[in-house]
């Protein structure tokens, strides 16, 4: 009997439980819902998620809710903004707050987030993200007051521990110009939060911590460990260290104080110092020092670092801090590097000493050696925030290839070469930004030697021989500068206008140039820029390398070049006033020695736009033909039968179009017209398949003996086509009228209109001329018309001798009729004549007039008339 009473007892209990689990499991989400609807009603924010899991044994006897992807963001700017994302987060409740249907009351014991990236943004205008806030507060304010003090253990929150893993926080603050970035936060707490005053027991572990505040990172990818006991005081909201253990990198830290958080403000009051701390813990907060193999540094000296934070942080107040370091005569070598640095001295702080965020460095001394070569520095980097102004002198000899040598620094673009320094600068940014420099004071010298520097944009590395500047005041003088990249080379002297900004605010290199070169290929200057396109039936991207000029340059130079290499055109003697600014190649007063020529030209190449175009405008003077076919493509299209000719031309040309991404023309986007005058000495026939053709079709013309010197053609293109304005040819007694087309895919489309004479019509023409007597053969002319289609390669000479014969026959006919007639009419004037002089015409024909017709003549007319209505064809007479 006890038996079945236990088990009819544990069936009971099991029961109950599946169906606590059975309705659990079904209410799951019916609670997630409640509760994230009640926020998204009652804050400016928006939740959603995924997916709800509920569990019994993790916190039992408490249930575990999960939610998968749960996503926050808030209202306008930032709507399209993420302000919190977790791939899991899990909640302990009571299990009798399942039920609940006020979610006002639910107790929540234990959290856990991982995986969570949180993202925190003030942008220019002030307004931060994380402005969360009520937007439908409670409109009795007193009797929710009553209501929660006569209820308060229904809002009991009390959490036993939370935890956060592997999860990124992001802050960046676009008005101050600061960033925090930190990667890899876990963070875990165990402490009372339903009491007034408890201890919060805290581990906290950062794998890489980055603070960037402008353009310097004062932190990065730093490790933290912290390990902190926090006294919290929920009625005063103050919190306080009580026992800690901060490791940054490899420094190790005691940090004491408190922050207490008010209405209107925060008040801070921190203090942290590592006394007599080993200079190699120092080291690690440098960028880049910190890395896998830094427990086997090598590093002697002693370094005092200790600091404050005090004041109140509010809208309008920041409190006062200072980190100081000082460091005698210490030195570091790593283990897998060649150099030491050594005779290392520091001696400076980081601070702010007013209750408004006025930040400044002061470098009272920074000394190092490297190798026999020594470097030091002193000055003060003041007025961060508003306005940097640096007030520094730089003196000393270094060798930057031996950074790389003594220090594991990580630069994309390597750069050697030796640089001797002895100047003193005062400067401030908005004078860099506005390139007002007679605010810039600079005084001294500045050199480089063996200088290299590359860059994965650029083709080749770019290697000074010797580089030297001179400062004075806001003047910058490039006193030598002999330079060489690729197969190029250059030697340049001028005035830099800002080099400041360039260097500093990332502005436009703007100088005036006086340059030479031995040999100068323009490839060697430009640089590669990706540019990704989408195709408009496809998905897929692909990718192409466009070269561009330097976007960073705004120069003039005069030029002068022995020799200039563009593609395979080779310039000899170049001088030019070439401008360079937006992207833009601007080419003034150019002139140069080209394919046995003198050229002259101006123009412009835009690599700003994609693709990049061109517009030149170039005068040619005795360019050699054959030179120009073989080392120019577009002369090629524009003159396809240039192989075959052999002598020199001049022209004034205008072209225009596109450049593809190696910088060659696009042939299809040419525009432009020509206007040569040709110089030819000899046709080689049998170089080109037109003349070949037109040779064997028209056999009375030998292209050798036709004059080409100083024959003009005029032609004009745009779209893929070349039109040849008509000009004439003259051959011996044969003038050739020529016109026509021809497009870059060597199609053509060609007229030959000539005045031929009949003799060179073959032997059916010679036959119909031996039919005339008395008339020079030589003078008849008739109409020959030519087309020539096809393609180069292929063309078809069509001459329309078929037509020419039949206006022959027609012409001689004509000549055989006016020679019977002439015959007729000669032996008649004879017979007349005969007549006449044994006759008195005055007699036969009355009313003479003396001044009007001579009798004689009026006979012969009337003779003439007669035999020439003889010859005439009768007409048929329709009246029978």
């Amino acid at each position: 009997q006890p038996m079945k009473i236990l088990k009819r007892i544990l069936f009971v209990i099991i029961g109950l439980l599946l169906v606590l689990v059975a309705v659990l499991y079904f209410y799951k989400d019916t609670l997630i819902r409640k509760i994230v609807e009640k926020v998204n009603q009652d804050y400016n924010v928006e939740i959603t998620y995924n997916n709800v899991g509920l569990g019994l044994l993790k916190d039992f006897p408490n249930a575990t809710l999960s939610v998968t992807n749960l996503l926050v963001v808030t209202e306008e700017p930032f709507k399209n903004d993420t302000l919190v994302y977790a791939k899991n987060t899990e909640i302990a409740i009571n299990i009798k707050d399942v039920f609940k249907k006020n979610v006002d009351k639910i107790k929540v014991k234990n959290i856990r987030i991982n995986q969570a990236k949180v993202n925190l943004f003030v942008n220019a205008d002030g307004k931060a993200n994380n402005d969360v806030h009520l937007v439908n507060p409670i409109p009795n304010v007193a009797e929710s007051n009553t209501k929660a003090t006569t209820n308060s253990q229904d809002f009991t929150f009390k959490i036993a521990n939370y935890q956060i893993e592997n999860s990124d926080l992001l802050f960046e603050d676009k008005q101050q110009n600061f960033t925090v970035k930190i990667l890899g936060f876990n963070h875990k707490g165990t402490g009372d939060f339903s009491t007034a005053v408890s201890n919060l027991n805290t581990n906290t572990i950062i794998d890489e911590i980055t603070v960037k505040y402008g353009k310097i990172n004062y932190l990065y990818q730093a490790k933290i460990v912290l390990d902190a006991i926090i006294k919290m005081d929920l009625n005063t909201m103050k919190f306080t260290l009580t026992e800690n253990d901060l490791h940054l990198n490899d420094l190790h830290l005691k940090l004491n104080g408190f922050v207490q958080h008010n209405t209107n403000n925060e008040i801070i009051d921190f203090r942290f110092n590592a006394p007599n701390t080993n200079f190699k813990s120092v080291l690690s907060l440098i960028p880049n020092a910190y890395s896998a193999n830094f427990k086997d540094v090598k590093a002697s000296g002693i370094a005092n670092i200790s600091g404050f934070v005090n004041g109140k942080f509010s809208d309008t107040e920041m409190p006062k801090y200072q980190i100081a370091i000082t460091t005698q005569n210490a030195s570091f070598k790593y283990p897998d590097l060649p150099k030491s640095v050594r005779q290392i001295t520091f001696n400076g702080n980081f601070a702010n000493e007013s209750q408004q965020h006025k930040p400044f460095v002061q470098i009272d001394k920074l000394k190092f050696a490297i190798d026999q070569d020594v470097f030091e520095t002193t000055g003060v980097i003041s007025n961060i925030v508003q306005n940097p102004t640096v007030d520094a002198s730089f003196k000393g000899k270094l060798n930057l290839d031996n950074f790389y040598k003594a220090y594991p620094i990580k630069m994309d673009n390597k750069i050697t070469g030796i640089l001797v320094a002895d100047f003193h600068t005062n400067l401030d940014m908005k004078s860099v930004e506005n390139n007002n420099y007679k605010d810039i004071k600079t005084n001294g010298t500045a050199s480089l030697q063996d200088f290299s520097y590359s860059d994965k944009e650029m083709k080749n590395p770019v290697l000074v021989d010797n580089a030297s500047i001179k400062f004075n005041t806001n003047t910058i003088n490039l006193t030598n500068f002999k330079a060489k990249t690729g197969k190029s080379d250059i030697q340049a002297t001028g005035t830099v206008d800002n080099l400041y900004a360039f260097v500093f605010d990332d502005k436009k290199l703007k100088g005036n140039f006086v340059a030479s070169s031995n040999n100068f290929e323009v490839s060697d200057f430009l640089v590669n820029e990706n540019d990704t396109s989408k195709s408009k039936t496809t998905s897929t991207s692909t990718t192409s390398e466009n070269l561009k000029i330097p976007d960073f340059l705004d120069i003039t130079t005069k030029i002068n070049a022995k020799r200039v290499v563009y593609n395979n055109l080779v310039l000899e003697d170049v001088s030019s006033l070439m401008k360079i600014k937006d992207q833009k190649a601007i080419l003034q007063n150019t002139k140069t020695k080209m394919m046995q020529g003198q050229a002259s030209f101006n123009g412009i190449v835009d690599t700003k736009k994609t693709p990049a175009e061109f517009n030149f405008d170039l005068d040619l003077n005795k360019f050699d033909i054959a030179s120009s076919f073989s080392e120019i493509t577009t002369f090629q299209k524009l003159a396809p039968v240039a192989n075959a000719i052999n002598g020199k031309y001049n022209s004034d040309f205008s072209i225009s179009g596109k450049l593809k991404p190696d910088f060659t023309p696009d042939l299809y986007s040419l525009s432009g017209k020509i206007l040569a005058q040709l110089f030819v000495k000899e046709i080689n026939e049998n170089n080109n398949p037109l003349f070949t053709s037109l040779v064997s079709k028209l056999k009375f013309i030998d292209l050798k003996k036709i004059d080409f010197n100083k024959l003009k053609a005029s032609v004009q293109f745009k779209d893929g086509k070349v039109h040849v304005n008509p000009f004439d040819i003259k051959y011996k007694d044969i003038t050739m009228h020529i016109s026509g087309s021809h497009s870059f895919d060597k199609s053509l489309l060609y007229h030959i209109n000539m005045n031929l004479p009949a003799k060179y019509l073959g032997k059916e023409a010679q036959n119909m001329l031996s039919k005339l007597t008395n008339i020079d053969k030589d003078t008849i002319k008739i109409p020959l018309y030519t087309l020539i289609n096809g393609t180069f390669d292929k063309p078809k000479v069509s001459p329309n001798f078929e037509k020419a014969i039949k206006e022959l026959a027609v012409k001689v006919v004509k000549y055989q009729k006016q020679q019977l007639l002439n015959q007729a009419t000669n032996q008649v004037n004879n017979v007349v004549e005969e007549v006449l002089q044994n006759t008195n015409v005055n007699s036969i024909i009355p009313n003479k007039d003396s001044t009007k017709n001579n009798p004689k003549n009026v006979i012969k007319e009337g003779v003439q008339n007669l035999l020439g209505n003889m010859f005439k064809k009768k007409k048929k007479d329709t009246t029978k």
